[in-house]
């Protein structure tokens, strides 16, 4: 994709001071950063701070969702421009998308105070897709029917939190992605960096990329 990595780094899940890992960024030469650990940007944006390595951009993995990163982007002045990949609908879209809404009416139904994430997509398409396999088996409800229906669709939305995907063992990966951006306020979608050329999602077919496996 043009991109090239200027500096590999595998840190455990949590880090006590984020500080070496920034000076190694910044000695690469890093203009980016892409971060798949942790869920709190606080002490990373800080060591980037402290070693003055100063990224164009940073995006997060999914479980950077969340009001603790919105905390961060809040206390701390002049944040990075930050950004979340999704691969569903994000929450801030609720008023475009009745699904989200029904979603949401849900959880706050039953919870106080919940946290919308993007776990709350995936876990309400694990259970719709129970239900409908469930209710497909019939009298014949088994663990090999229900697995046997779940994994049969080509089509699968979640009722439309998700872009069309297979359930098929086997499977690519989807091509669909969204970008939101952190921001001291909230979160927004992004649509000018996610370039959507299928309703709110990119699904450019270079969004997967094909790479050797070592199993």
């Amino acid at each position: 994709m043009g991109i090239k990595v200027a500096n590999y780094q595998e840190h455990p899940p949590l880090v006590d001071n984020y500080r070496p890992y920034m000076e190694q960024c910044k000695g690469a030469g890093s203009g980016a950063y892409y971060e798949i650990s942790a869920q709190d940007p606080s002490p990373e944006v800080q060591a980037m701070k402290n070693t003055g390595f100063n990224p164009e951009f940073i995006v997060y993995s999914t479980q950077f969702y969340g009001p603790q990163a919105v905390a961060a982007a809040k206390a701390t002045p002049v944040f990075p421009p930050s950004y979340v990949q999704f691969g569903a609908l994000p929450f801030e879209l609720a008023s475009q998308y009745p699904v989200l809404q029904q979603t949401k009416d849900i959880v706050n139904a039953a919870v106080k105070n919940p946290k919308l994430t993007t776990f709350t997509d995936s876990s309400f398409s694990a259970w719709a897709l129970f239900a409908d396999s469930a209710t497909a088996c019939g009298d014949t409800l088994t663990v090999d029917c229900v697995l046997q229906k779940a994994g049969s669709h080509d089509d699968w939305t979640a009722g439309g939190l998700y872009p069309v995907h297979s359930t098929k063992p086997g499977s690519p990966l989807s091509k669909c992605v969204i970008l939101v951006k952190l921001t001291p306020t909230g979160f927004i979608y992004a649509k000018d960096e996610t370039a959507p050329d299928n309703g709110p999602y990119n699904c450019n077919d270079a969004n997967v990329q094909s790479v050797k496996t070592y199993q």
